[in-house]
Order: C-alpha cells, then structure tokens, then sequence
C-alpha cells in the first residue's frame, strides 16, 4: 500500500513538471522578439540586420527587387541595444522605408517611422527624402548602412524573470532544484 502511494505521488510532481514545462515553453515562445522592416529596394540579392554589435553574423533575407515588401527577421535576441540595417548588396539600388516594427507575437515593443530613421545614423547613403509617407535613400556603393542605438527588449518568462534574480551562470539549475524541494 506504501508503495501505491509513492508510486501516485511521483505520478502527480511528474505530471505538474510537464505540465509547468509546456507552459513556460509557451509563454518562451510568445515572447520571442521579431523585427519587420517595410521598405521598397529597387536591386540587389540580400537584406542584413546587424543585433547588438556588428561581429556576429546578421541575420539575412533575400531581396524583394522593386517592389514593396516587409522583411520579417525571426529568432532574434531578447534584448536588443544596437540595430544596424544594411538594405541591399549591390551599388545604383534605390530605397524607401516605410518603417520598421521590433515585436512579440503578442505585443508591439517599438516601431520606428520615417521620422525617427531620419536620425540614424547613415553610412554611403544620400541624404533622405520624404516619399509616399517612406524615406527615400540612395546608395552610394553596395554598402549602404543605417544604424542606430535602441533599447528593446521582450518581457522577461517567468523563469528569465526568476533567474535574473539569482544573477549567476548556473540560475535555470538551481531554480529548477529548489522547485524539487
């Protein structure tokens, strides 16, 4: 009878762990940030979006050529300090942006309009100009450059929110080993 009553009982902490498991998945998952940038590129065969510095690889997708198109960058950090948009690859190409959105599935973190673009800082670009509601660029080789400093970040999970509060390399382990006791 002990036995059924330890065997039940291991049955019960397995299945509110699994349980707890999917849910935090879950919530992880809606809080994954994403970056749109709505912009018109006449040429060229990829778009660059350089996260938090400008040593690790950006995350790329192709161009659009000549028509106006949002570009969704997926699986990106939770916080982001630095935003560097390289709109094409090739040299002569002509650009409008109309705006660029960093999101959770659930929630709009920050969205940058044209206005705001007009700051950045722009590298092998013309000056802007305003055109249907975008910024009108030109590059001047095929390294045109806009970057900015920015501060966006996802709400923290449940768990990231309770790790930070331990502040150490091994936070997830010792979490996970109190939630035992």
């Amino acid at each position: 009878w002990p036995g059924r009553v330890v065997s039940w009982g291991a049955l019960a902490v397995l299945s509110v762990a699994a349980a707890g498991t999917v849910y935090l998945e879950k919530r992880s998952a809606d809080s994954e940030i994403f970056v749109e940038v709505d912009m018109l590129v006449s040429r060229g065969n990829m778009v660059e979006l350089f996260l938090n510095d400008v040593d690790h690889p950006p995350a790329r997708l192709p161009v659009v050529a000549g028509q106006r198109h949002v570009y969704r960058f997926e699986k990106l950090p939770r916080r982001i300090t630095m935003l560097r948009l390289d709109p094409t690859d090739l040299p002569d190409a002509r650009m409008v942006i109309y705006g660029l959105v960093a999101k959770t599935r659930t929630e709009t973190l920050q969205q940058i309009r044209p206005p705001e673009l007009r700051s950045w800082t722009l590298v092998n670009l013309s000056p802007p100009k305003s055109e249907d509601g975008g910024l009108a660029l030109e590059d001047t080789n095929d390294d045109p450059i806009l970057r900015s400093s920015v501060e966006i970040g996802a709400p923290a999970g449940i768990l990231q929110a309770l790790c930070a509060l331990v502040e150490t390399s091994d936070a997830p382990f010792l979490l996970s080993m109190a939630g035992f006791l």
